[in-house]
């Protein structure tokens, strides 16, 4: 039977790769990892709390999204295929 692990983990900015480092850390080992949860100390605040709750009312939602992508200093441009994805989201919820 595997030994069931949390994983805790601070990370200093966003690794869209950290659950897969997590599982290549743990395969062929009698682990499992139950539950995961990444800390980030130098975290910016969320939108909400940047933009008074009015005026987030009347950004659109990929406006909202970029904003919160800024303040976690995730770089969109570089990222063109989350930027899509998101987009494809709010499409689809229409």
């Amino acid at each position: 039977m595997p030994v069931w692990v949390e994983v805790k983990a601070e990370l200093t900015e966003y690794d869209p790769n950290f659950l897969q480092k997590i599982h290549e850390v743990t395969k062929g080992r009698n682990l499992s990892v139950l539950k995961h949860q990444i800390i980030y100390p130098n975290r910016s605040l969320a939108p909400e709390e940047l933009i008074p709750e009015q005026s987030l009312r009347e950004l659109s939602p990929e406006e909202v999204f970029r904003r919160k992508c800024e303040s976690e200093k995730f770089n969109l441009d570089e990222n063109p295929d989350i930027l899509g994805a998101f987009r494809e989201l709010v499409e689809e919820m229409g």
